[in-house]
């Protein structure tokens, strides 16, 4: 009967030791994912990297980068300058697919828990996800690295006196430089995010102020004072945010420090815009770190630990502090566009259209992240804008034609080429606590069909959008 040989794996060439010596100091550079292939007497070192989903336990890719050569003498020649800019580069983009790809469905529910609720017990998010307190610490710690999360205070500015602003800025001829637009916005506490943009205007800027007539006083002041160089039409568009954040940054606490109450013969109660010193401290501290313990809240401003965690509740019920949340600053992000929705046809918008959109914007697109970063109510034009977070080139082209797809709008649409100031808060909110989710049941008796299994999970424990303090909390994690 006729045998089959039998195959031999090939035997492996043992490299000198003073290649291997080197091969091991460029592993230390470049990681242990380097493979060498010898041609004559020179070695070519090559680097790759290879994903496994770890859900299928499929390898989805695999990708070879020439890194240099080494000579007999264990000389190294590092690759061209070209070369080894695309070898970085191609490492930044690895680094986010591998992002994408390595979420699991038990981290998904994590992300979903934290970004209702960042101050939420491990005990609990353990029990929500069904993993022990051991697994779901480990998963909170390497996601927070992974992903560089930030944990904050999602401040309601209306509840402390604040009106929200968009100018947009179309310079004629001549643009500033980023560093010049940076040097402009940066220190102005009222500002709370800068972008330039590609479209119809070149720059966004979003700032708060306490009243309308401001307006034109500190627009002025940026173009005079920062700006003077430049001629710019400008446009200023006020609007309410309906979803999604910006997080505050600490030079607003500079302009906030104005809301601190003392008590008076002339005013002897505050204000419902109004802190007290203790409840300015603390806002800021939790704006700036949401996942500060109560311990070291205490501490640093010289307060008890049931004194913050009552000025905390106190906080919340005055709905100054809407949640507790997160920010992902490290996705796979390509560039965020924005749409801006015009309403053409009121009848046929809120007989039709509305309900759809409003869908259209609580949809998932990704379990671990919302489709939309962002979404506020414009007055002029009546309408909407929504800033998404593009992950693939095909999501830019999905979202306009599904908006096109609604006859009373009209849809224009943005590139943020680059956020210079602040940040849009990217995060897993569970969108069945969105105001617009409220808006879906009660007026359209929306009625979903099958709920999201993360949204299941998070129901339990949130009835209110965020639970009270517990006991174990202000114990033991906090």
């Amino acid at each position: 009967m006729f045998k089959q040989p039998i195959k031999r794996r090939r035997k492996r060439q043992k490299l000198p030791k003073v290649v291997e010596d080197t091969l091991n100091s460029l592993k230390i550079k470049y990681g242990e994912n380097l493979t060498v292939g010898r041609v004559r007497d020179n070695f070519y070192v090559s680097a790759y990297n290879v994903i496994v989903n770890p859900i299928t336990k499929i390898r989805d890719m695999t990708k070879m980068e020439y890194v240099g050569s080494i000579s007999p003498k264990g000389e190294f020649s590092p690759a061209k300058r070209r070369k080894m800019e695309n070898f970085e580069a191609y490492n930044k983009e690895f680094k986010k697919l591998q992002i994408q790809n390595f979420i699991s469905e038990n981290e998904a529910k994590v992300l979903r828990n934290l970004s209702m609720n960042s101050r939420m017990p491990i005990t609990e998010i353990a029990k929500q996800v069904g993993v022990t307190n051991a697994t779901a610490a480990s998963m909170i710690k390497r996601l927070t690295e992974r992903l560089n999360i930030n944990y904050f205070a999602y401040l309601n500015l209306k509840s402390l006196g604040y009106l929200r602003y968009l100018i947009l800025f179309k310079f004629i001829n001549k643009k500033p430089s980023l560093d010049e637009i940076k040097e402009a916005f940066e220190n102005d506490p009222r500002v709370l995010l800068v972008a330039t943009i590609k479209g119809s205007y070149d720059l966004m800027v979003y700032f708060c102020l306490e009243s309308d007539k401001q307006v034109m006083t500190f627009v002025y002041k940026w173009l005079s004072e920062k700006l003077q160089k430049y001629k710019a039409r400008k446009y200023v568009v006020p609007f309410s945010p309906v979803y999604g954040s910006v997080p505050v940054r600490e030079p607003f606490f500079n302009l906030l420090k104005e809301r601190i109450w003392h008590r008076t013969r002339e005013q002897p109660r505050k204000l419902s815009w109004q802190l007290t010193e203790s409840e300015f401290k603390i806002l800021r501290d939790l704006a700036m770190d949401g996942n500060i313990q109560f311990k070291e809240l205490a501490l640093r401003n010289g307060l008890s630990a049931p004194a913050v965690s009552y000025i905390f509740e106190k906080l919340k019920q005055r709905k100054i502090i809407n949640y507790m949340t997160l920010n992902m600053n490290n996705i796979p992000l390509k560039y965020y566009v924005v749409f801006v929705i015009k309403i053409l046809d009121f009848d046929t918008y809120y007989k039709h259209d509305r309900e759809g959109l409003i869908k259209e914007e609580l949809d998932y697109k990704y379990p671990w992240i919302n489709k939309y970063s962002f979404v506020a109510d414009i007055g002029t034009p009546v309408g909407e804008i929504y800033i998404a977070p593009i992950l693939n080139e095909d999501d830019y082209q999905t979202y306009e034609q599904i908006f096109k797809y609604f006859k009373s709008i009209e849809i224009t649409s943005w590139l943020i080429t680059d956020v210079i100031i602040g940040s849009f808060a990217n995060r897993n909110f569970d969108n069945i606590y969105a105001l617009e989710y409220k808006v879906l049941v009660e007026e359209y008796k929306f009625k979903p069909k099958s709920e999201n299994t993360a949204t299941q999970q998070v129901q339990v424990i949130l009835p209110e959008i965020i639970p009270p303090i517990t006991k174990q909390e202000t114990t033991n994690n906090k």
